[in-house]
């Protein structure tokens, strides 16, 4: 830790101690010194007491997830790769469809213009592979590719992931 503080608060200096060695050895964070370091070690140990509070809060013991929608997509001239975080599965599959229904959409993307027909089956030279199951917390994906130029696609991706603590 680059100061000391006295530990009142925090039931678990392990906690605290991993977390200023986070800071520490982080090329991102640890540029804060003094004050700002301290409430930036607050914070993050703040997130892991609520993240340990709610584990501990559920009654029927199961674990705890989150929600990761991925939208990884490219073509020819621009590429990108966007995530959205949830802790509630129906917005996660919310935005999971919104971005599914843009990608769909012939006036927004070349994956409703050009990669499939109006019944949603993929068009000549390309390729569709998608499962959109709307009961439980299921996985679900939506991917588009061209056939041949793999590097044209349209991955839509909702994944769960079990908190681990």
């Amino acid at each position: 830790m680059k100061d000391t503080k006295i530990y009142d608060e925090c039931y678990h200096n392990s906690v605290r101690e991993k977390v200023a060695k986070f800071i520490d050895n982080s090329p991102l964070l640890n540029n804060f010194n003094g004050e700002k370091y301290f409430e930036l070690e607050d914070s993050i140990v703040d997130l892991v007491k609520d993240v340990t509070s709610i584990q501990e809060k559920r009654p029927d013991g199961s674990k705890h997830a989150v929600y990761m929608v991925l939208f990884d997509w490219s073509t020819d001239d621009a590429d990108g790769i966007e995530t959205f975080l949830f802790y509630n599965y129906d917005a996660a599959y919310k935005k999971f469809k919104d971005i599914m229904t843009d990608e769909c959409n012939t006036e927004l993307s070349w994956v409703g213009e050009n990669a499939l027909t109006g019944n949603m089956e993929a068009a000549d030279g390309y390729i569709l592979d998608y499962l959109d199951i709307t009961t439980g917390e299921t996985e679900v994906y939506f991917h588009v590719a061209e056939e041949g130029n793999y590097y044209n696609h349209s991955f839509i991706d909702l994944i769960k992931k079990e908190i681990i603590l």
